[in-house]
């Protein structure tokens, strides 16, 4: 259980002393208090910081938390290149709610040039770790990776007025603009879990409790 009050304070007191000595589960975990505000006063700015230091120590909640802060320019400046780093640095270590968010910043282009193919790979495999985002995710790219691939149509004329000497380019094949989905993979609040979403409020992974 997390305790009352006076518990929370002391687990906040002694989180902070084994997250001065570097500690990355510490960090995140003293990060953690510090963003919901338990044991004591809430604060973002410093839960961002904790995020950051364990992120850089291989902790992959913190690398998650940290990336959804950056991407929502939560409690300092919004930055999507830093939030992919960090999505990217926890979904290749296997977490399923970054490799779901970055599936969605790679379909959408948000810190990097669209990728559709890059989409589909983390977002199979956050499916395949059950993230039911993720599976309505697949569904939604695989459905436009199939429209892609079929969407090169080819138009002809009956211009008769054209002259033979003219180069005929009847059969260019014409690139179709496929409608952008804004958020493909993104929970809806009755399916978000902490792993899964870009919610704000619910951003903070509860992982490692």
């Amino acid at each position: 259980g997390e305790g009352g009050p006076k518990d929370q304070v002391k687990a906040r007191e002694y989180l902070k002393i084994a997250a001065d000595k570097g500690y990355s589960k510490a960090l995140f975990s003293y990060g953690r208090m510090l963003y919901r505000g338990r044991g004591g006063e809430q604060d973002s700015i410093a839960a961002r910081k904790y995020f950051k230091l364990a992120a850089d120590k291989g902790n992959t909640d913190a690398q998650f938390s940290y990336a959804n802060m950056c991407a929502h320019a939560d409690a300092g400046p919004q930055n999507l290149s830093e939030s992919l780093k960090y999505y990217k640095l926890a979904a290749d270590q296997g977490h399923a709610g970054a490799q779901n968010n970055y599936a969605v910043a790679c379909y959408n282009g948000r810190g990097t040039p669209k990728n559709l193919d890059t989409a589909l790979k983390y977002c199979k495999r956050a499916a395949a770790q059950g993230s039911s985002m993720a599976i309505i995710g697949l569904h939604i790219l695989e459905q436009e990776q199939r429209s892609a691939q079929s969407a090169k149509i080819k138009f002809s004329t009956d211009d008769t007025e054209k002259n033979d000497s003219e180069e005929n380019t009847s059969d260019t094949p014409v690139e179709i603009s496929l409608p952008t989905l804004e958020k493909p993979v993104e929970p809806s609040d009755e399916e978000r879990s902490s792993d899964e979403s870009f919610d704000i409020k619910e951003k903070v992974s509860d992982k490692g409790k």
